[in-house]
């Protein structure tokens, strides 16, 4: 655990190092939070399990914008810490949908054929023998970026709404002319001349 953290630390730009930490954390968490969710047949609770998934999204942007508007005193900065984390946590949960669509494709292709062949009156003009693997999974790769730039979205939301809060308690230093930030030194270094204090 001392050697993620010490990872993270190395990472100097506030905005990526707490996009990168909270993204991968919302990732694992969304991952297990979509296998857990799976197991329930009650549409019911699905819609209300999938809103909790979208709030995940808005809450660990906030999380990270706050973190880093606190760290640089800058809306801005919080905003881009939201779409990192948006981007790291979303595309590491679709990596493993897609694998599992790649795993299972063959079955997909042969429901949605199975449904063309059942209700032909909901695809007019759609032969079964039109539905192949790359159509299929070419039209899950596209929901699939559409819902990626959704949650990037949601946690950049999340993000201002994060920085709103966290700037407020943040330096009050601003940055010179290098970019960088004047920090105060812990403790003084000790007087070269040999001077005793």
């Amino acid at each position: 655990m001392v050697n993620i953290v010490k990872i993270f630390a190395k990472i100097r730009r506030p905005t990526l190092r707490q996009g990168l930490m909270w993204g991968l954390l919302l990732g694992v968490v969304e991952i297990i939070y979509g296998y857990g969710a799976s197991f329930i047949a009650s549409a019911d609770i699905q819609n209300i399990l999938s809103a909790i998934g979208l709030a995940l999204f808005v809450l660990f942007g906030f999380i990270a914008g706050q973190r880093t508007a606190r760290e640089t005193g800058r809306l801005g900065t919080a905003a881009i810490a939201g779409i990192w984390v948006g981007l790291f946590g979303s595309v590491l949960a679709a990596l493993v949908q897609l694998v599992n669509w790649l795993v299972n494709l063959s079955n997909i292709v042969a429901g949605q054929q199975q449904a063309v062949l059942s209700h032909p009156s909901q695809y007019p003009g759609v032969k079964p023998s039109d539905i192949t693997p790359s159509s299929v999974l070419t039209v899950l790769v596209i929901d699939l970026l559409l819902n990626i730039a959704f949650y990037i979205l949601l946690a950049l939301l999340g993000g201002i709404f994060g920085g709103l809060l966290g700037r407020r308690r943040g330096p009050v230093t601003a940055p010179d002319a290098d970019g960088e930030t004047y920090e105060e030194a812990m403790f003084k270094p000790p007087v070269s001349d040999g001077t005793v204090q």
